[in-house]
């Protein structure tokens, strides 16, 4: 892993450190042995500083870290603070950077433990007397709940459904409603080390249970206990092999699957399955000393850290270490925590000796597509333009952490917000950045011709030239040229009828809109003539996949029906068989004809478009097959597939539809296949050598009906001349 930013010693203190990305990965919340607790954005840069006022109760340890938690709510948008020692908390939002010290109706008991409600700004806090406060946020009111338990409370974790669960040093789970009454007490044995919220599945429903705990306690036991009243009996208890020594932490991953990390270095996978549990699904020892886990749900990865190593376990690939992305610390520095943010892209690793370090786990799925080429973010500030017809690859760098990315001719565009950079990518012209415009809203969408860029932004289109003039190209600078930039619509019609989408084909900018107005507007006209325009009575137009060189497009409305449109008799063609929402249209670079439509399911549908028959314009269904998750399609050349896997690497496939035309097989019956399918794909031409190597009687037949069927009378009467002279030859 390549490290990303490194917090040290002399923000952080020298001491233990712990910290919280928020659920939007924007921000993280990192605090050492310092009274302080500083806020960083997503790059590492320094957002505000929460200062803690001093101990009640002495520190046992000097090294000790000055928080026992930081969690952010829900939303991502409010931090809770427990400093260690303290009868009181506080909360810190980060649109304001406003800091709230909240006190208790527990007065000089000091806070041991805090926990956010999973969907409402409900906070929890336990007391090291068992007692129990509810803070209201939004409604700033709190509720104590006296006697809860007789012992420090030590974790807790609220379910999704509003029940809280708390253990304490009395041996007892508490599980309490929003209110903070007492629903259900559990006994367990031993001192509680952590409590989660469990995942467990049901066997005869084959879905998820409700309201489920597990709690791992000193005395190497795991517990899964349900939270319902209704549900009478002990909690389950899972115990280990007492070589394996004392727990660390466990989690919940996958299908109802727990891990359990032990201080020696074991990691030992359990299923909550009732004819799987108390079997070990698979153990082995990673480490020589564990004090952390984390799972990502995205990546399928566990990271396990104790001692100066940290290393990924890819839990959906038989539980294989993944090479060459461990994580080795400093000298002289532990692993204390371990948390994934921004859904997975980055690690941060918390040591024992003040230092956090932020490792770059995974790139943003930022890529495009235009012709045969493929952009691709392959490292922070890198885009690499990959050619799948000659496999040469040029990289590109880039002075921004881009979120989105358009491809053209010539030009690669990226940016972020209102800013988006220019570069050529080396076809016509050395690689580098040819302009930079900030526009005045949110940029939505860039679509990229060989000379112009077409931007939508804020309901409208603006459409300039990509390179800046000669001036500003050589310093780099913003484009100050604004005179020959273009406003679609033209006049104040996007205000009753705002842009929704837009589209740039050879010779067209096509732009939908809310009430349903598609427009086709003349990109080699200066101003920009409009040259057709269609009412879509389908309500407001959500995409639009025009074909690279020719008339037509694929559209998606607000009312998820998808359909083929024609400017030229504006005949609107519901795809056939065609399900879910509309993500992408990717039309094949050699057969201008052919496209692959793509659902929310990576479901792909693949279409065939004939112009000329005995019936008509007809649109067919090929084929259709099912993407790997996180998987997408981004060229396609004669059913010669290319896509982008999850690791953003680039793999290789044929549609069904195409499969016989690659197969190597020469015999009689394969090559029988390949002409049914080159018949089917209409492409005669290829058929007819094949046709005439067959020599049979049938493939002449074939080949003959399929140009009749396509209106190609020639080739009719010459193949249905070879079936009547092998007719009277036999």
């Amino acid at each position: 892993m390549r490290k990303l930013f490194a917090i040290s010693q002399q923000d952080l203190g020298d001491g233990q450190v712990t910290f919280e990305w928020n659920a939007k990965g924007s921000f993280l919340a990192a605090v050492g042995n310092k009274r302080v607790v500083n806020v960083y954005d997503r790059n590492g840069k320094l957002y505000d500083e929460i200062h803690l006022a001093p101990r009640e109760v002495a520190a046992a340890n000097p090294k000790q870290c000055s928080c026992l938690q930081l969690q952010w709510d829900a939303t991502g948008d409010m931090l809770a603070v427990l400093p260690a020692g303290c009868s009181f908390m506080y909360t810190w939002s980060v649109a304001t950077k406003d800091l709230q010290k909240l006190d208790t109706d527990f007065r000089a008991q000091e806070l041991t433990m805090l926990a956010w409600a999973s969907n409402s700004q409900l906070l929890a806090v336990g007391t090291v007397k068992g007692n129990l406060q509810l803070y209201h946020i939004r409604e700033k009111r709190r509720t104590p709940s006296v006697g809860k338990h007789t012992k420090r409370v030590c974790t807790g974790a609220w379910d999704r459904n509003n029940l809280l669960a708390m253990a304490a040093l009395d041996k007892t789970v508490t599980i309490s409603d929003q209110s903070g009454d007492t629903i259900k007490t559990l006994n367990f044995k031993g001192e509680p080390l952590q409590i989660c919220v469990a995942s467990c599945k049901d066997d005869r429903k084959g879905g998820a249970k409700d309201s489920s705990f597990s709690l791992i306690s000193s005395k190497k036991v795991l517990y899964i206990m349900q939270a319902s009243p209704a549900v009478a009996g002990n909690p389950l208890e899972l115990s280990f092999l007492e070589s394996y020594g004392p727990m660390a932490c466990h989690l919940w991953f996958g299908d109802g699957y727990i891990m359990v990390g032990f201080r020696s270095g074991q990691v030992v996978v359990v299923s909550s399955l009732s004819k799987e549990v108390g079997e070990e699904v698979h153990t082995h020892k990673p480490l020589d000393l564990l004090t952390d886990m984390a799972y990502c749900q995205g990546l399928q990865r566990v990271a396990i850290g104790g001692g100066s190593r940290v290393k990924l376990v890819d839990v959906g690939a038989e539980y294989g270490e993944v090479a060459g992305d461990g994580i080795e610390l400093p000298p002289g520095h532990s692993v204390e925590k371990l948390g994934w943010g921004q859904e997975g892209q980055v690690l941060s690793v918390g040591t024992s000796g003040g230092l956090l370090l932020t490792y770059l786990a995974a790139l943003p799925a930022v890529f495009t597509s235009h012709g045969t080429n493929v952009a691709n973010l392959t490292s922070i500030g890198e885009v690499t333009v990959h050619d799948t017809a000659t496999h040469s690859s040029k990289a590109v760098q880039v002075d921004c952490e881009p979120v989105l990315c358009s491809l053209g001719p010539a030009h690669l565009a990226v940016g972020m917000n209102n800013q988006i950079l220019y570069y050529s990518h080396g076809v016509e012209g050395p690689v580098g950045l040819v302009n930079r415009r900030s526009y005045l809203g949110g940029v939505q969408a860039v679509h990229l011709s060989a000379t112009h860029a077409v931007v939508l932004t804020d309901d409208r289109l603006l459409v300039h030239p990509i390179a800046a003039g000669s001036h500003n190209r050589q310093q780099g600078a913003d484009s100050d040229d604004l005179n020959t930039d273009l406003h679609l619509p033209k006049g104040r019609d996007h205000a009753h009828d705002p842009v929704t989408c837009a589209a740039l084909s050879k010779h067209f900018v096509i732009t939908g809109s809310t009430s349903g107005n598609l427009c086709y507007y003349m990109i080699q006209d200066k101003d920009l003539a409009i040259v057709n325009e269609y009412r879509h009575a389908g309500g407001s137009i959500t995409h639009l996949f025009p074909q690279p060189v020719g008339p037509r497009l694929v559209l998606a409305d607000s009312r998820m029906q998808t359909a083929l449109y024609s400017p030229i008799n504006d005949e609107l063609t519901l795809l056939p068989q065609f399900e879910g929402c509309l993500q992408q249209v990717l039309w094949d670079v050699e057969d201008i004809n052919l496209f692959i439509a793509t659902n929310n399911n990576n479901d792909m549908f693949v279409y065939l478009f004939t112009h000329h028959s005995v019936s008509g314009q007809k649109l067919e269904l090929l084929s259709r097959t099912t993407l790997g998750k996180g998987h997408a399609a981004v060229v396609s050349a004669a059913g010669r597939l290319t896509v982008r896997l999850n690791s953003g690497a680039l793999d290789n496939k044929v549609l069904e539809s195409h499969r016989p035309l690659y197969d190597q097989d020469s015999s009689g019956k394969h090559l029988q296949k390949k002409l049914s399918a080159l018949l089917k794909l209409n492409r005669l031409q290829d058929a007819l050598p094949l046709a005439s190597a067959l020599g049979t009687l049938e493939a002449w037949k074939q080949l003959g009906t399929a140009a009749m069927q396509l209106l190609d009378v020639q080739l009719a009467l010459a193949a249905f001349r070879q079936v009547r002279h092998r007719r009277c030859c036999y």
